[in-house]
């Protein structure tokens, strides 16, 4: 995309502004995790086995520094992540702020990986969102699923496992 500016020479403008291509480079955070605060402990299994492989995440409220305002701050990291890790359970149907976070990652065409806690029935606005694309099943026992779940998301984001060299 050419943006023109009146009186303003093109080269100017050249390599100032970041093609769609390099949003991702320029990411804080790999994965964003959108949960009901009644799932906080599924939450926390899953990004403790993310960042053990090397991934950066965002969870609230526990990545929002004190003194900074909580939906800004969820706004900015939903804008600032490269895949929308959307945990589902009954208790999603009954958070209006997973709705809204969920709403802001398709507003801004962030790519969503639904990962099932359990088997009851989502809301529609949450349902259409796991028809369009299969959702992860990650039915309790939760640890038996970590693995392949932390190796579902590195193939999602084009990145495998990190392998230490020695």
């Amino acid at each position: 995309m050419m943006l023109r500016v009146p009186d303003v020479d093109p080269s100017f403008v050249t390599g100032l502004l970041r093609d769609e291509a390099d949003r991702a480079a320029l990411m804080k955070n790999d994965v964003f995790i959108s949960y009901a605060s009644s799932d906080i402990g599924a939450a926390e299994a899953i990004v403790t086995a993310l960042e053990g492989a090397g991934l950066r995440c965002f969870m609230a409220p526990r990545d929002i520094p004190a003194g900074i305002d909580r939906a800004t701050a969820i706004v900015d990291a939903i804008f600032e992540t490269k895949l929308f890790l959307l945990l589902y359970s009954a208790h999603a149907n009954q958070s209006q702020q997973l709705m809204r976070e969920l709403q802001l990652a398709q507003d801004r065409h962030i790519g969503i990986f639904p990962v099932r806690l359990d088997k009851s029935l989502a809301v529609s606005g949450i349902d259409l969102v796991m028809r369009r694309q299969s959702a992860f099943d990650a039915f309790p026992p939760l640890a038996d699923h970590l693995s392949r779940l932390v190796e579902a998301i590195q193939a999602r984001l084009g990145s495998g496992p990190r392998h230490h060299e020695g």
